[in-house]
């Protein structure tokens, strides 16, 4: 059985205030018949399935009740304490649990990004949050749908849930992706707020469809969109010395590959390259904190003098 975020919600709402609800952390938890191992599973829950604790609670096994009236006993471990009037700190947990797996079943991971997208919280810091681990759980899933091959469209034939317009296909990758701008419409609309930083980092991170192939001007402007996009907006912030170790890597390359050729005239996809575009990137470079500051920058001065 399928629960939605709406049944969770309604179960819990349900609970006397005395009692303790809780929520699966993984999928295919077995709800079993006692409190061991070997006792006689009653059935299976799905990944955020909504429990009401029945007894103290203690020790390594818990006796709970499902959504569907479903009796039984689950690892104490694999739940987690619910708030309904604060889901976030569950599904944080959740989520970040199903992400530190490399591979789990497609339905799991669209079972997830589902919950997430019902899921509401109480202050504007709380739905940012929320909304930034639907876009990397549904990232997460249109991995897993690749992986397993289910079909050519994620949507119908993998059965996640997510409208058309945030996501990509990437040809040479083979696969759907969510569109970073995503993830920067989710970080200017919350930029104020402490999880802008972060956002901007995952957005800054978040894989692109299409390759380089080599190509110089492509690779710098994959610099600027990405790790200048977010030193642009966040140049001290936590995420800033790995963001100018990854543009000193970039530049690197398109120094070696631009030597000697038409760099500053070339046209990318899209795009043509002048002297403006590296100056604005290095302002960004030496405004912001890190020990590869000085290298990117030193870097930048060498393709402007190509330029000149």
């Amino acid at each position: 059985m399928r629960i939605t975020f709406g049944m969770l919600l309604a179960v819990l709402a349900s609970v006397p205030l005395s009692a303790q609800a809780r929520v699966a952390t993984v999928d295919a938890i077995r709800l079993r018949a006692g409190p061991s191992a070997t006792a006689a599973p009653v059935r299976t829950l799905d990944i955020a399935t909504p429990l009401v604790l029945e007894g103290n609670g203690a020790g390594e096994w818990v006796r709970v009740r499902a959504a569907d009236g479903a009796r039984g006993w689950v690892r104490r471990d694999l739940t987690v304490p619910y708030d309904a009037a604060n889901p976030l700190p569950a599904l944080r947990r959740i989520t970040e649990r199903s992400l530190a797996r490399e591979r789990a079943p497609l339905a799991t991971r669209a079972q997830l990004v589902h919950v997430l997208a019902g899921a509401s919280g109480a202050t504007p810091a709380a739905r940012a949050e929320l909304a930034l681990l639907r876009l990397r759980a549904l990232q997460m899933a249109l991995d897993e749908h690749a992986a397993a091959g289910s079909g050519a469209d994620p949507l119908r034939d993998g059965g996640i849930r997510a409208d058309t317009s945030e996501l990509a296909y990437g040809d040479p990758q083979g696969q759907w992706f969510v569109r970073a701008d995503r993830f920067w419409a989710l970080h200017d609309r919350n930029r104020a707020l402490p999880i802008a930083e972060s956002i901007a980092w995952h957005a800054a991170t978040q894989r692109l469809p299409g390759e380089c192939e080599g190509d110089p001007t492509c690779v710098f402007r994959l610099a600027e969109i990405t790790m200048g996009r977010y030193l642009a907006s966040h140049p001290r912030g936590a995420h800033a010395p790995a963001a100018l170790r990854e543009m000193a890597s970039l530049l690197g390359y398109v120094d070696e590959r631009s030597r000697g050729s038409s760099f500053c005239t070339r046209t990318g996809a899209n795009y043509t390259l002048k002297p403006p575009q590296i100056a604005a990137l290095r302002r960004i470079v030496d405004a912001s904190a890190g020990a590869d500051r000085d290298r990117a920058s030193k870097l930048l001065q060498a393709l402007a003098r190509r330029c000149t």
